[in-house]
């Protein structure tokens, strides 16, 4: 799924995005979510059939993933 989460012409790499998230959440006892709770959340996000399985999440678009990053985070 890392090809899902990194792009270099677009400088985007959501470890470092998820890292920053969980730095800004640790306050509030948020930094038990996973990187695969993120990808989850944004597969029910793009997803036609609001699913989140892994055969799902990999069929997602990583321009899509990328531009709606913000919204899940």
């Amino acid at each position: 799924m890392s090809a899902k989460t990194f792009d270099e012409e677009r400088n985007f790499d959501m470890n470092k995005l998820f890292n920053k998230f969980i730095d800004e959440t640790k306050a509030i006892g948020y930094e038990t979510i996973s990187n695969t709770t993120i990808l989850m959340l944004l597969s029910l996000i793009l997803s036609k059939n609001k699913e989140c399985k892994n055969k799902v999440i990999l069929q997602l678009d990583k321009d899509k993933i990328i531009d709606t990053r913000d919204n899940a985070l």
